[in-house]
């Protein structure tokens, strides 16, 4: 297949992760309007296709591509406002039985924590943990915190990860610290928060204007 005809998947809420073939040429005009949860979009063609207009939504869908292709996308001016990470996607799962552990748990597991774009965390997280996310893992496009004890994420924590488009927020959170979320340029659509949050510092999400 060559082309994404016009509308093609149009109002698919429930499409999540889309795989486009090398030989695809041009994605047409909103092709993947209304795929509000369209987080990933491969494109496995080193050479940018033909972006038609509204085809597809900077703000909700993370762009992968080929070994040393993003500067390819990056220069043509309806990719230039994706957020476009390069290579294979990456993706851990752990569970943390006690804080200031994560770093061990994911050496262990035999990934890289500067290879992965996604990353569920089950259980215990203390400040030792979010320092190591911000300082190690630089490439974090998702983080699943929704199943940790977490109440808190503290200051700084997210500070800076321009390639950083979602989280799910811990289901107890009771205060995001400041600036945790500060200059995390992609972050995606409207961001809900839990129920349980009571405080937010100031300029925790500077920059970011879609908190509800």
């Amino acid at each position: 297949m060559e082309c994404i005809p016009a509308y093609a998947f149009r109002d698919k809420e429930n499409l999540k992760h889309i795989v486009l073939s090398p030989s695809i040429k041009n994605i047409e005009d909103g092709a993947f309007i209304g795929c509000k949860n369209l987080r990933i979009c491969e494109i496995k063609k080193k050479k940018a296709p033909n972006l038609l207009p509204k085809a597809l939504n900077d703000s909700v869908t993370t762009v992968v591509v080929p070994l040393g292709s993003r500067d390819e996308y990056w220069n043509k001016a309806r990719w230039k406002p994706f957020n476009i990470v390069e290579g294979e996607i990456i993706s851990s799962e752990v569970e943390v039985a006690e804080g200031g552990t994560l770093e061990v748990i994911i050496n262990e597991s035999g990934k890289r924590p500067e290879t992965i774009n996604f990353l569920t965390v089950k259980g215990d997280l203390n400040e030792e943990d979010f320092r190591f996310i911000r300082d190690y893992i630089p490439q974090l496009v998702g983080i699943n915190l929704s199943e940790t004890k977490v109440n808190e994420i503290p200051p700084f924590s997210f500070s800076h990860k321009t390639y950083l488009m979602w989280i799910d927020f811990p289901h107890y959170l009771v205060s995001i610290g400041e600036r945790a979320f500060s200059s995390c340029i992609h972050l995606a659509g409207e961001l809900p928060l839990p129920d349980t949050v009571e405080f937010i510092a100031d300029d925790a999400f500077q920059g970011y204007d879609r908190v509800k």
